[in-house]
């Protein structure tokens, strides 16, 4: 249990996460849960979704500044426009990735 709650399920990203219901999920963080109140998990645990996004945001982070990282070609290439003086990506070469797309808007507001 310790294995399973410690992150390391979501050490590497989840494809099966964004196909989860919120039942789903739901009974996934019921696992962590009985496994603190059986002691074999801290009680400063991180949700399971908190788990997953910080996988996400580790996998973002790595294929953005690894340019030989496998999903690095699914990123949009920047443009640069003198006249605006902020960058600005384009978007019109991005495939069917939901993750990229919501990495790249996670923070936007």
């Amino acid at each position: 249990m310790h294995y399973v709650s410690s992150g390391h399920t979501a050490c590497k990203r989840n494809p099966w996460w964004g196909f989860t219901t919120a039942t789903d999920r739901q009974r996934l963080e019921a696992v962590i849960r009985r496994g603190i109140r059986s002691e074999l998990s801290s009680s400063n645990q991180l949700s399971l979704a908190e788990l997953v996004e910080d996988a996400d945001d580790d996998l973002f982070s790595q294929v953005l500044y690894n340019n030989s990282h496998v999903l690095n070609s699914l990123l949009p290439t920047a443009n640069t426009r003198t006249y605006n003086r902020t960058l600005v990506a384009n978007t019109s070469s991005l495939t069917e990735s939901d993750f990229i797309l919501r990495m790249l808007y996670k923070r936007i507001y």
